[in-house]
């Protein structure tokens, strides 16, 4: 398992890093502020988004947009708020974890849509800033992916916490043993004596060249 996360990381982060690296260093900027702000936004507001969101369905699920429209709205909004303690939450306010990593794919696809606009076209080949930014947005994509997906081999650090809930993390700290750098280094040190790692580790930079190949007779 720990090896298919290692790479399922390097994946996400050579994407954005590929992504940005034909893209401008502003555009880069762009996404890689929408991301952060987007990450500072869950984890002061997330609690009420998911509250709002939650309303605003189970409002729709027990007739209040059908009461609104009825003969007697009044009467109609009354039983419709009466039954809306009791409805279900479609989002569990108390395991938000989903929910918040659905928002980050959202902010990375507003990111990357503002980026691609016609003003933050790259003029030349390429853009070594943006490549360092994007591995910097790589980064935060499969943190946050892997501490949601597979929170028992979150071997990245969080750059903001209180996003995943701290009952997880805790979860993960001790399924994965007392330190996960020291045994991310074992994982490494095991890694380096396996002779099928080298390959899968050979394809994935063929791999990598062969994109920037075609990406660079594109450009060309």
């Amino acid at each position: 398992m720990l090896l298919f996360v290692i790479l399922l990381i390097a994946v996400i982060i050579a994407f954005f890093a590929m992504l940005t690296f034909i893209r401008t260093a502003k555009a880069a900027v762009i996404m890689l502020g929408i991301l952060m702000g987007g990450l500072a936004f869950l984890r002061v507001l997330g609690p009420k988004l998911i509250a709002i969101i939650n309303m605003m369905v189970q409002f729709v699920q027990v007739g209040g947009l059908a009461a609104l429209t009825g003969s007697d709205p009044g009467k109609g909004l009354s039983e419709a708020f009466t039954k809306l303690k009791q409805a279900p939450a479609p989002i569990d306010p108390k395991d938000p974890v989903l929910f918040y990593l659905l928002m980050i794919y959202i902010f990375v696809a507003i990111g990357i849509a503002i980026g691609s606009a016609k003003s933050f076209r790259l003029q030349g080949k390429y853009s070594y800033s943006g490549l360092l930014l994007g591995l910097v947005i790589g980064y935060l994509v499969a943190a946050y992916t892997i501490a949601v997906i597979f929170p028992e081999s979150a071997i990245l650090p969080l750059p903001i916490s209180g996003i995943v809930p701290q009952a997880q993390t805790a979860a993960a700290a001790a399924t994965s043993g007392p330190a996960i750098s020291v045994k991310f280094l074992e994982f490494l040190g095991n890694l380096s004596s396996n002779p099928s790692a080298h390959f899968i580790i050979a394809g994935l930079i063929v791999v990598f060249i062969f994109m920037a190949a075609r990406l660079s007779a594109k450009k060309g």
